[in-house]
């Protein structure tokens, strides 16, 4: 045999051989069915007892409010430019960020924010974010 037909058989065997390594990975990750899960991406944190939510950054942060148990889930990517604190039964959401790029970068990326609560009372939106320790209402003064 020609040394070149080995080299494309043996290309071929390799191929071959990650093709089933993928397709079994593949397999059992479809398998555990953890994709079916829509919020496996998200960071759960620990607020319970509260009726008010402030969504300070609303221009920024992706806030979705549903009626349940209390929790509260951060998207997992994002969660150091979303925080979240509660005084008293208020919950506040803020988005930070270090730069002004990066608030340009992520201002319309998706970060997510997942708010379950049983009783909701109140609900108040605004539209003003941090980037170098200087407030910053949408991209205005960028």
């Amino acid at each position: 045999m020609k040394t070149s037909i080995k080299l494309v058989l043996l290309t071929v065997l390799i191929l071959l051989g990650f093709m089933t390594a993928y397709n079994l990975e593949l397999k059992a990750l479809y398998f555990s069915k953890s994709h079916l899960d829509p919020y496996r991406e998200f960071k759960a944190l620990d607020f319970k007892g509260f009726d008010a939510i402030d969504v300070v950054s609303s221009g920024v942060a992706n806030v979705k409010i549903i009626q349940g148990p209390f929790k509260v889930m951060v998207y997992t990517p994002h969660s150091k430019f979303i925080q979240v604190s509660q005084n008293g039964q208020r919950l506040k959401i803020f988005a930070s960020f270090n730069t002004k790029e990066e608030l340009v970068n992520k201002y319309y990326s998706d970060s997510r924010v997942v708010i379950s609560c049983p009783n909701l009372k109140e609900l108040n939106l605004n539209n003003n974010n941090l980037a170098d320790n200087e407030p910053r209402t949408g991209m205005k003064g960028i």
